[in-house]
């Protein structure tokens, strides 16, 4: 017998559960819930969904850095299949939102790389429960293959965008770290359906101080089933001698409208998203901070799975694979413009470099605006220059003089 049943046992026999008996009594014989009834818990799925959506919203850019100059690849295939087609049924969107609602519920993501030589021509997502692991006995040169199936596979063939993973393959998902208290939540998901479906009746049995014959008491039974059924409008009228004894506490007692906040609350923290995000509004602040807390380490996760896998071992040191996040985190209109003006004035971005993170065409303008108020000093060759004048200055000149060079 295990340890939580003995505990149960226990606390029947000694009688001595408060009001939040039936609630207790199910979470003490609770078992890990399954994907499915942790879906069905409106905070949970609330957080899968705002941060599936936003992934799979974003599209994935290849960039080459070369001597810190940074240029985006726009012929390769490997961003057209995480964007566009996968060169399979589903489509880009699809394919990032299937992974990272895996990486965070069974702690994994997985797609099947089809490849022709060294060009990805196709990128297959499997569901998880399809997928086994037969993983190496060296703790230090780590080794896992994926059995699919009943074909085995090498772990290079597939995607891996895993969270908290010890060997780089399998992950830890919220659904097995977190299991109390998302078995907390659907219980009492489970319990508001009881509460509905009877009409907020107590439950409990009735007492009768002599003994009934088999035809009263089948009478008996028939009127009181009729009595809590779901559809019943009907009243129950108790005979002297016949007691109603109640077994639960009721909902105020049990404080279901109370706890369902609180527990909203704390499933929302275990993802990081603010919980004003799944109600009618929300403020920028707390958007922007679930997006920081919730949705970015998400991003971090797989790209890092995508420079691992996609990359080939001859490009990793120049080339990197990366979710273009302008558009989730540029703010607002008012917001974004006022940066841009601080950008270009202090000579940071260039008018059509504003421009082109705005979506509209360059105007051809490359030159760098300098105000004549401003005095340049080059420290290199201790040179002083005032454009407003024309005066240039040479500091250690023995003259100190200048000469003016307009």
């Amino acid at each position: 017998m295990s340890l939580r049943s003995r505990i149960a046992d226990w606390l029947l026999e000694k009688r001595a559960l408060d009001t939040m008996d039936p609630l207790l009594m199910l979470l003490l014989r609770q078992e890990p819930i399954t994907r499915e009834q942790a879906l069905n818990i409106p905070g949970f799925a609330g957080c899968i969904n705002f941060i599936t959506g936003t992934v799979a919203g974003l599209p994935v850019k290849l960039y080459r850095c070369v001597k810190g100059e940074v240029e985006e690849i726009v012929d390769d295939p490997r961003p057209q299949r995480l964007n566009g087609s996968t060169g399979d049924l589903m489509s880009g969107y699809q394919l990032k939102q299937a992974l990272t609602a895996d990486l965070l519920i069974e702690g994994g993501g997985y797609a099947y790389i089809k490849r022709r030589r060294n060009t990805v021509t196709g990128l297959h997502y499997v569901a998880r429960q399809h997928l086994s692991f037969l993983p190496g006995t060296d703790p230090i040169y780590k080794s896992c293959g994926i059995m699919v199936g009943g074909v085995r596979y090498h772990s290079f063939e597939f995607l891996k965008a895993t969270r908290k993973s010890a060997d780089g393959v399998r992950g830890t998902g919220i659904l097995a770290e977190n299991w109390l208290p998302l078995a907390v939540a659907y219980n009492t998901l489970k319990l508001e359906n009881v509460l509905a479906k009877t009409g907020g009746n107590r439950r409990g049995y009735l007492k009768v101080e002599k003994k009934l014959d088999d035809k009263a008491l089948d009478a008996l039974e028939e009127r009181w089933k009729r009595f809590n059924s779901e559809d019943s409008i009907a009243a129950m009228i108790l005979n002297a001698g016949v007691d109603f004894k109640e077994t639960s506490a009721t909902p105020e007692q049990m404080q279901i409208n109370q706890r369902a906040q609180t527990i909203k609350s704390s499933i929302c923290g275990l993802f990081g998203v603010c919980p004003s995000v799944l109600g009618e509004s929300v403020s920028e602040e707390d958007y922007a901070a679930s997006i920081k807390t919730a949705v970015l380490p998400v991003l971090a996760a797989i790209e890092a799975a995508l420079n691992h896998d996609l990359l080939l071992e001859t490009e990793k040191s120049e080339y990197y694979l990366k979710f273009d996040t302008k558009e989730l985190l540029r703010g607002s209109v008012e917001k974004r413009y006022q940066a841009y003006k601080a950008g270009i004035e202090s000579n940071v971005l260039q008018i059509d470099e504003a421009r082109r993170q705005e979506d509209l065409p360059p105007l051809g303008l490359t030159f760098i605006k300098l105000g004549l108020q401003d005095v340049l000093y080059d420290p290199i060759e201790k040179i002083v220059f005032v454009p407003n004048t024309g005066m240039t200055v040479k500091i250690e000149s023995p003259s100190g003089g200048g000469e003016n060079t307009g």
